[in-house]
């Protein structure tokens, strides 16, 4: 599953609130009980992973890249540079640079350009770097030629974080310049108060160290990433609060997820896997059980299933990590890259003693 949080464009969880949750020891007991929900509430059960294979639909990226790859390369003549829009998320800026025909027949641009800036005449001294991730859109990295022309334009982001960029610390320029793989520059000027990038240190500001800039690859403008749609697509997580969990390593942290349908109803055959993640969610799960679906109280024909617009609690647990970990997220399923709700919260780490010792 290849998803990053806060640029991301996003699969992605829905920080839609739940309530505060205690924080009960390790050496409580543990639910292990699979019968029907006492209380509204679908208890708990320690399930290990089943791995079951979610359905799902898979619809191809657009615009098809073959266009493209039978155009021609264009040159720095044929096209004029726009810095299109600003934005911020998660402590992150990012600036996207549109491209687009302004002579001749439609031509592709492929590949990593090159971006710098300018104070005026002079360079601004600002890096700009490849992305490491390799991510150009909306998570994904964009390994085709793009079609500029025929009302098809190419984008390129970049970003750099904004959590120190107060005011007084914008490293000064006026205009970004952008040289293509093949060679050729085209520039633009930069919107007043928008310029990229800070010095690190405000005490310092015209001779202190300069936070680099990231650049993407060129993608087209109307890229819409390859999506993976399934039936929990149409689930959501509707607590009422963010998830707020503190406890010392090893402890069990409990808390409660309330899931609702909305459409239709959803079958809970085959019954998901549900992960936690502390940190970051990105690869693999710290956490992973499957949902206790035998214990739902809504069936048809044997066959557990979420009613649509009725809500369904389920208790949770998981084990508090030995490490500090601000956030904790939980999402449902983590199989086959499908779709489906995601919630979370901050974890706050006591400590790392065993409970009771």
């Amino acid at each position: 599953m290849d998803v990053r949080l806060g640029l991301a464009l996003g699969a992605t969880l829905l920080l839609a609130a739940c309530g505060a949750a205690s924080t009960p020891s390790a050496s409580d007991p543990v639910a292990t009980s699979t019968s029907p929900a006492v209380a509204g509430v679908v208890p708990w059960a320690d399930l290990p992973p089943a791995h079951e294979h979610i359905p799902t639909t898979r619809v191809p990226a657009s615009p098809d890249p073959a266009p493209a790859e039978a155009a021609p390369t264009c040159t720095a003549g044929q096209l004029a540079l726009h810095d299109e829009s600003a934005g911020a998320a998660a402590g992150t800026a990012f600036e996207r640079l549109t491209v687009s025909l302004a002579h001749g027949k439609p031509c592709s641009v492929a590949g990593w350009p090159s971006v710098s800036y300018l104070d005026g005449t002079a360079g601004a001294g600002i890096t700009v770097e490849h992305d490491g991730h390799g991510y150009d859109v909306g998570g994904f990295a964009y390994h085709h030629p793009v079609l500029v022309g025929d009302g098809r334009t190419a984008s390129v982001e970049l970003s750099w974080s904004d959590a120190i960029c107060d005011y007084d610390r914008q490293v000064p320029s006026t205009t970004v310049v952008v040289t293509l793989p093949g060679g050729g520059s085209v520039s633009a000027p930069l919107a007043a108060g928008e310029s990229p990038s800070c010095y690190l240190d405000a005490e310092h500001r015209q001779h202190g160290e300069i936070q680099p800039v990231t650049v993407g690859r060129l993608y087209p403008a109307a890229y819409r990433p390859p999506v993976v749609t399934s039936d929990w697509d149409a689930v959501r997580v509707v607590n009422r609060h963010l998830l707020r969990l503190r406890g010392i390593a090893g402890s069990t942290l409990r808390f409660t997820v309330t899931l609702r349908a909305g459409g239709h109803d959803v079958s809970l055959a085959p019954c998901p896997d549900y992960g936690v993640f502390f940190g970051m969610l990105y690869g693999a799960a710290d956490q992973t059980h499957q949902l206790n679906c035998a214990a739902v109280p809504y069936t048809r024909d044997g066959v557990p299933y979420l009613p649509a617009g009725t809500p369904v609690t389920f208790a949770m647990q998981a084990t508090a990590p030995s490490h500090r970990a601000p956030k904790m997220l939980w999402r449902l399923p983590v199989a086959d890259d499908a779709g489906g709700p995601g919630w979370g919260g901050t974890f706050e780490l006591l400590g790392t003693d065993s409970p009771g010792g």
